[in-house]
């Protein structure tokens, strides 16, 4: 069960422990505080010793030095009989956690009782999970937000989610209270790139294809490909089974497609689960419990509706976790979500993830195998009437040079006009060359990668740009569909082959570019 955080020094505990144990530093004394008190009469037993390693570390930091102070206070008291433990206060700890941290656990004999202590808390600290980790952001948000209301920043908007009043302001601020604010947005920094990391390594995909091959006997001829250059994407239909005999030849590659497309059991859920709202939906978001919170990131579709309006499908831009268990999820799309009301029972649909359902895209990889690489067959008479009519529809555009970009004129001087076969390339390589929101009018069309300068031609960066290619000429509506054949590099440069289909042909138009 995840930890519930009630203190900003638990967390620092946790959170440098948790660190050190994923770097593989050496765990120091601070970092345990059951064995930490345990040693405390060793600690006034050897104080002339650790005193002086202590006074060092003090040297010329007025906190440390009076923290110093009162460790030292604290002792000769134990040493005249007062017998507390002053490690068992968690006030006092802080303070003299400092002087702990410099004590190496390496360097300590520890007795079975410690070593017992020091098993648990390793175990229990390698245990944390993203729940508690979110747990920590949480306490640390709470924390922040009390802290900036009493220097005058509370922050009203937020308080509105969490159905609170801002409390006026008790102080002025001080330099130490900026610090200690900018320390704590730092620290939240730090566990959202830990919870990033916990997800992306447990929750990744197992690679089916890599684990087939495992299978298949050494002196055996046959493998499995499980790299690919490109793929397209192409709408789910019916079952895995058929997608892959329709666009790669065999229903029995359905595995490559959970794999490229990085799926998980049950693969397919078209059923989803509903959550009702807890409350009448806003303009731009609604409200619902948090049980499923880890399944619906941001960038994740949902669906949205009730027995009044049809569901609609939303992506998540935003979330805010609330205290009381429940989540805000901020969605996509016209800002009409105020339509859907309680009394309509309203809901939201969380599908499984990493599944598949009618409206979803899927990947199919391109191999040298896939029928989508296969020769275009001649066009007859009738597909090419249709396409001489489609490439007039087309339009025609001022011609440029390939290589430059410049406007060219003819032998008039007047501007170069460009139609037809020539107008579709050209189309293609003025989406490759604009730079994503270089147009303000179209600020989603272009291609951010600029090949030959910053574009390296890893698998990664060719299956991205593939893509980004791709949905940049669908916004363009001339063109209804493009099939990436091909993208391979070497070094810097680059060789794309591609089909297009234009509006009112079904005829597709092969391309190739040489950058």
């Amino acid at each position: 069960m995840a930890k519930n955080y009630t203190d900003s020094f638990d967390v620092f505990i946790d959170l440098t422990f948790y660190l050190s144990l994923r770097t593989g530093s050496r765990l120091n004394l601070g970092l345990l505080p059951p064995v930490a008190i345990n040693r405390y009469p060793w600690i006034v037993t050897n104080w002339s010793k650790l005193y002086q390693v202590f006074k060092t570390i003090s040297n010329g930091n007025s906190v440390l030095e009076s923290n110093l102070v009162d460790f030292d206070r604290a002792i000769q008291s134990y040493n005249l009989g007062n017998k507390n433990n002053e490690l068992e206060n968690k006030t006092s700890y802080k303070k003299f956690y400092s002087f702990l941290a410099a004590i190496q656990i390496s360097t300590l004999t520890l007795t079975p009782d410690e070593l017992i202590l020091q098993n648990r808390e390793v175990d229990r600290i390698a245990q944390l999970t993203v729940d508690d980790f979110r747990n920590m952001i949480s306490f640390m948000k709470l924390s922040l937000a009390t802290a900036s209301e009493q220097i005058g920043l509370g922050d009203e908007t937020a308080a509105k989610y969490y159905q609170k009043s801002v409390n006026p302001q008790r102080k002025s601020a001080t330099i130490d209270d900026m610090v200690l604010l900018q320390g704590g947005f730092e620290t939240i920094k730090i566990i959202e790139g830990i919870i990033f990391d916990i997800q992306r390594t447990s929750k990744k995909a197992p690679n089916l294809i890599a684990a087939s091959n495992n299978n298949v006997a050494t002196n055996s001829p046959v493998r499995f490909l499980d790299i690919y250059r490109s793929f397209i994407t192409v709408p789910f239909e019916i079952s895995l089974e058929h997608m892959a005999q329709k666009y790669m030849g065999s229903g029995k590659r359905w595995y490559e497609l959970v794999t490229v497309n990085s799926l998980k059991p049950p693969f397919i859920d078209e059923a989803g689960q509903k959550f009702d709202l807890l409350a009448p939906a806003a303009v731009n978001n609604c409200i619902i419990q948090d049980l499923r919170k880890g399944d619906i990131p941001v960038g994740t579709s949902i669906g949205i509706g009730s027995y009044k309006y049809r569901e609609e499908t939303r992506v998540i831009e935003r979330t805010i976790e609330n205290e009381d268990g429940t989540i805000v999820l901020f969605l996509s799309g016209k800002q009409d979500l105020n339509k859907f009301i309680t009394a309509h029972k309203a809901y939201v649909r969380i599908y499984s993830p990493g599944t598949l359902r009618p409206g979803v895209y899927v990947k199919i990889p391109l191999t040298q195998e896939s029928p989508m690489l296969s020769s275009i067959p001649t066009p007859k008479s009738d597909q090419l009437r249709r396409l001489d009519r489609a490439l007039l529809n087309f339009g025609v555009d001022i011609a440029r040079d390939e290589k430059t970009n410049d406007i060219l004129l003819d032998a008039n001087g007047n501007f170069k006009m460009q139609y037809g076969m020539d107008n579709v390339r050209q189309a293609v390589l003025y989406a490759l060359r604009t730079v994503k929101k270089e147009l303000p009018f179209h600020k989603g069309y272009g291609v951010n990668t600029n090949v030959g300068a910053s574009y390296f031609g890893t698998t990664d960066e060719a299956l991205i740009f593939g893509d980004v290619l791709r949905n940049t000429l669908l916004r363009d509506k001339r063109f209804l569909d493009v099939k990436i054949a091909k993208l391979s590099t070497t070094g810097t440069s680059m060789s794309l082959s591609l089909l297009v289909l234009i509006a009112g042909s079904d005829q597709p138009i092969p391309l190739s570019f040489v950058s």
